[in-house]
């Protein structure tokens, strides 16, 4: 049966091993919030794409597999339809489904976070 400061001196040369690893993740990421307050009133393509969080998002996106875009929406059924309301519209814009992603956890119960992360 092996000591455990062997299994020790195993875990750290493993570690060592990833930390120099030239594998890296890099993950940039760039972040719009909307409000409520910011939501036109009248819902149609013009309003939804006049919204300049929206068109940073829309900018800013490029096809690619490691690009995804995260919404990220505050508690209950209206935070998920409000978000839901938004994919829609960014599918309608050109963006495809597999591309979107809706997270609970806005940070606020007023706003979306729209946030553009390239995991390259």
């Amino acid at each position: 049966m092996k000591s455990r400061p062997h299994h020790l001196m195993v875990a750290l040369s493993l570690w060592f091993l990833l930390l120099a690893s030239p594998v890296v993740l890099a993950i940039s990421e760039h972040t719009e919030i909307l409000k409520r307050a910011d939501w036109p009133q009248y819902v149609n393509g013009t309003n939804i794409s006049a919204l300049p969080q929206v068109r940073q998002i829309l900018e800013r996106f490029q096809e690619d597999q490691r690009i995804t875009i995260e919404i990220r929406y505050p508690g209950g059924v209206l935070g998920r339809q409000w978000a839901e309301s938004l994919a829609n519209w960014l599918i309608t814009f050109g963006v495809p489904v597999n591309y979107l992603e809706l997270l609970l956890g806005s940070g606020a119960r007023n706003q979306l976070v729209i946030a553009l992360i390239d995991r390259r």
